[in-house]
């Protein structure tokens, strides 16, 4: 996300140094402007999301993903569970009733129901891996409250929670927005074991949601208004866990 002012320096730089023919130039496609109100002129630039030279072979998270499903079995479900408001059935189906939506996501709502239960229901293996760890890591205190749950051994907390930090460790090398959400979740996870590691995922976080620009308004941007509510929300979300 380029502030203001750079973005102000662009439109300089693109009328008076630009090629003639703006399809010739090898960056005509770097920027996209998502902003022009006056003083607030946004632009978007894309990088690389990996370091040059190092090689990525597999989506972050998937290997510690599949070892929790493999804890969780048929139970994987039931856990997402401990998420879903209860009061808006229209939301999803009543099979996929979910506790992480029950429990956690009504006060931190950093996520968005409707658009989660139809992408997965449409294909869970395009939600972040990364994310999904964490969906599986924060719930486990309140595995008794489920009905489907209770008569079941909980997992080690420790174990998952390990799963979900090795996870997020591998996104922050190639950081996308799905890795604030994922961030934010596993700052907001209890009990908590590493405190120096709630620290410095803080303060990578505030860095990350600067770089994304979810620190400005995004009112009168071009984009959807769900995806200018996600980006107050997360905002918020990372406002809340700096202050705390």
């Amino acid at each position: 996300m380029v502030d203001p002012t750079m973005a102000d320096d662009i439109d300089v730089l693109e009328r008076h140094l630009a090629p003639r023919n703006v399809a010739d130039s090898p960056s005509a496609q770097r920027y996209v402007r998502i902003s022009s109100s006056p003083g607030e002129s946004i632009v978007y630039r894309t990088v690389p999301r990996l370091r040059e030279g190092l090689q990525s072979t597999t989506e972050p998270g998937v290997a510690q993903r599949e070892i929790m499903e493999n804890v969780l079995g048929a139970l994987a479900i039931h856990v997402i569970q401990l998420y879903v408001d209860l009061t808006r059935p229209e939301l999803y189906p009543l099979t996929l009733r979910c506790r992480y939506f029950d429990k956690i996501n009504p006060s931190f709502p950093i996520l968005d129901e409707a658009s989660f239960w139809k992408l997965w229901q449409k294909d869970p293996k395009r939600i972040s891996s990364t994310l999904m760890c964490d969906i599986y890591a924060v719930p486990l205190p309140y595995w008794a409250s489920s009905v489907h749950l209770r008569g079941h051994a909980r997992p080690d907390v420790q174990f998952a929670w390990n799963q979900a930090v090795l996870a997020l460790k591998d996104d922050f090398m190639a950081p996308s927005l799905t890795t604030v959400h994922a961030a934010l979740l596993d700052m907001l996870g209890r009990p908590i074991y590493h405190v120096t590691g709630n620290i410095i995922n803080a303060g990578r976080t505030v860095s990350l949601a600067h770089s994304q620009g979810l620190h400005r308004d995004p009112s009168t941007w071009r984009a959807s208004s769900a995806e200018k509510s996600l980006r107050i929300r997360l905002w918020w979300g990372v406002l809340i866990h700096d202050h705390w």
